[in-house]
């Protein structure tokens, strides 16, 4: 054996260099493997090569902005058209607004925050309003505002592994496609005379005080069942907004469905980590948790600062593990489930005769769920102390949810729903795809089946959910009272009510013309509360005093409402609740007798205040004019143009323009292969 290592030395040495070098260089070639694929190109657009991390980046900035812009806007659909349906689209449009000039600097996007506090301060002045109470001022509602979104600014960005710059730069974007799109739609396409009477419609300006006197404030009294019934059935089969008072109880699309969810959060707390594991953690990552601390501190204070990172330590193992943990139980799901349907030859699970679902009941698949993360655990973790909490499980069978409903449900909501590939959809917009309302529909699921190819994430909570349909009814008139009672019964008040004030409208504007709006207000507010006496109660051992109505809440005057075009909006924008064209018209011809030139305060308040019932809001709506502000030459020439394109004499759809369809032939995009990248996701789409 000597004689022939000697012999054949040099060559085993070369041998053994070789393993070396092969060991030590697989790492950093896997690694690099790694990046190359990140690098490969998915699609071009003309000659400029879009890649694999390029729509990753894509996918992140679109879900962090979608979250975003439809908090602050209160439109999903509005979001939508903004970030595009999906990555691919998103993409093409930065890069046609980036071509045309639109996008700025991060700056930009911040500067948005700003612009963008403005719609989010007129939705929180209206919850104030509604609360009562005194209000605070604009500047308190708008820093409120900008407060908010800076926050959840930061939560979103991280949420989708981005940094504030990061998101920034997305936000400049998604407002140079704003711009974009606003400068197709608002392209000329009017003559000048036109363009003058229709920008002087849409801008000139009539500042209101009002006060709303709603129908259900007004009434007082007790409703038996058969007014209740009786007035349902009325309106049984009216469509809402239509008749005179805009009352009707036929239904939207409806669904039943019940929901299984797997939460990060309780598997997280749940997760043990040992000393050994935590400190072993903390020494393999000195960069992530060592800090450098002043050497002035005692022994006691640099314990205390140690052990905190020590605790960023355990919390980093409990996220690993928990992120791995909640995809795992997600993969089993379908490992679950899939194997137990059967389908037809159009591709629908067949449910068997008498059932009212297929695969396995929630409460069975909860509890399969919590055996195998207790399993899994072990065998990755080597570690059998962990015990997984069991998988919510939310049944919403008691009543029927709308579109509207849906968006209003805690943590589901407003999650998003996987669709295949990158893609995206709202959850009530998933739900409502249900085959038996729309089958057409390429994607949706089908009543009775766990969708389990559509996982519901809540990126706020990080939980994974899947939903079963139980029942669904198409748009039909309400089947008994109990389905709408609530409404009913607000209905009827308000109706009742409004009845009561509706004849009392000339002593509501006199009123106001004597003494001012508020005492209007004051003939529906509760008195104030008395003072409770100082000192001891003076009989302690007597009975209770039987407990009171809760306050109606105060009616105040809102200040700085607005005549705009045909519409009355809030402060900050949105429509008012008194927005009816009857009494724009009203205001419109009251404005137009008054001199522009001299003070509002010096004109007879009797001809610029004005009462009127409100049939479609079932109340009464009392206003003062405080100030009109004509179209000027200089507003004329910096947004006269732009306003009268908004007419919908004028309208031209941008979204047509930029669709996903649109962008693909116009830009010439192709993928990897030269073809369209449309036929790749319509296959995926299918396939979903």
């Amino acid at each position: 054996m000597l004689k022939f290592l000697r012999r054949y030395q040099k060559f085993l040495l070369v041998i053994f260099a070789s393993v070396l070098m092969v060991v030590f260089v697989a790492p950093q070639a896997i690694t690099q493997y790694g990046k190359g694929l990140g690098k490969r190109t998915e699609v071009y657009i003309g000659d400029k090569s879009v890649s694999t991390l390029d729509m990753q980046q894509a996918a992140r900035e679109r879900e962090a902005l979608g979250s975003f812009i439809a908090f602050v806007t209160g439109s999903h659909q509005y979001a939508s058209i903004l970030i595009g349906q999906d990555a691919l689209h998103w993409i093409l449009l930065t890069h046609a607004a980036d071509e045309g000039g639109y996008i700025g600097e991060a700056g930009d996007g911040e500067a948005w925050i700003a612009q963008l506090s403005s719609q989010r301060a007129a939705s929180l002045e209206q919850e104030l309003a509604s609360v009562g109470g005194e209000m605070p001022t604009p500047e308190d509602i708008l820093q409120l505002a900008r407060n908010e979104l800076d926050g959840l600014r930061q939560r979103v960005a991280a949420q989708n592994r981005l940094t504030v710059e990061q998101f920034n730069l997305a936000l400049a974007s998604a407002r140079g496609v704003e711009r974009m799109l606003g400068s197709y739609q608002g392209a000329p396409r009017l003559s000048v005379p036109v363009t003058v009477a229709q920008a002087k419609h849409e801008l000139d300006n009539i500042t209101l005080d009002h006060v709303f006197i709603p129908g259900s404030h007004a009434f007082d009294g007790e409703i038996d069942q058969s007014q209740l019934q009786a007035h349902f059935e009325e309106y049984q089969s009216v469509e809402p907004g239509e008749g005179e008072f805009g009352i009707g109880y036929v239904r939207p699309p409806r669904v039943k469905f019940e929901v299984i969810t797997i939460e990060r959060d309780a598997i997280r707390e749940a997760i043990p980590v040992s000393a050994r594991e935590m400190v072993n953690e903390y020494q393999s990552n000195p960069d992530k948790y060592i800090s450098e601390f002043d050497e002035s501190l005692s022994d006691e204070e640099l314990r205390a600062a140690r052990d905190v990172e020590y605790e960023k330590a355990r919390k980093a193992i409990r996220e690993a593990r928990a992120e791995e943990l909640v995809n795992e139980a997600a993969q089993q799901v379908r490992r679950i489930v899939l194997p137990m349907l059967t389908r037809d030859d159009d591709g629908l699970v067949v449910i068997p005769d008498g059932a009212e679902r297929a695969g396995p009941t929630l409460d069975e698949l909860a509890d399969e769920l919590q055996r195998y993360m207790a399993s899994y655990y072990k065998r990755a973790f080597g570690s059998d102390e962990f015990s997984p909490p069991r998988p919510k499980i939310n049944v919403y069978a008691g009543q029927w949810r709308t579109l509207s409903d849906l968006s209003q449900i805690p943590d589901i909501g407003l999650s998003s729903v996987s669709v295949g590939g990158n893609r995206t959809m709202r959850f009530g917009n998933f739900l409502m795809n249900v085959h038996e309302l729309n089958p057409d529909a390429e994607i949706g699921p089908q009543r009775g089946v766990l969708a389990v190819e559509n996982k519901i994430e809540n990126q706020f909570s990080g939980t994974i959910s899947f939903v079963r349909v139980l029942d669904v009814r198409d748009r039909s008139p309400a089947e008994s009272l109990d389905e709408v009672r609530e409404q009913v019964e607000r209905d009827l008040r308000s109706l009742l009510g409004y009845r009561q004030i509706e004849s009392r409208v000339s002593e509501f504007e006199s009123l106001a013309i004597a003494e001012g709006l508020e005492a209007v207000g004051a003939l529906f507010n509760d008195p104030p509360a008395e003072e409770d006496p100082i000192g001891p109660d003076p009989d302690p051992d007597g009975d209770e005093a039987a407990e009171d109505d809760p306050p109606r809440t105060p009616l105040v005057v809102q200040s700085g409402t607005r005549v705009v075009g045909d519409r009355i909006e809030r402060r900050f924008g949105g429509a008012s609740d008194i927005s009816e064209p009857e009494l724009v018209e009203r205001l419109d011809d009251m404005a137009a007798a008054l001199d522009p030139l001299t003070p509002m305060d010096e004109q007879p308040v009797e001809q610029r205040t004005v009462a009127m019932a409100l049939p479609k809001r079932l109340g009464v709506a009392v206003a003062k004019i405080t100030g009109m502000r004509p179209l000027t030459v200089e507003e004329y020439r910096t947004a006269g143009i732009a306003a009268a394109a908004r007419s919908p004499i004028a309208s031209v759809s941008a979204l047509e323009a930029f669709s996903l369809e649109a962008m693909v032939e116009r830009l010439n995009v192709r993928d990897r292969d030269g073809g369209s990248p449309l036929d790749d996701e319509e296959q995926t789409a299918s396939a979903g």
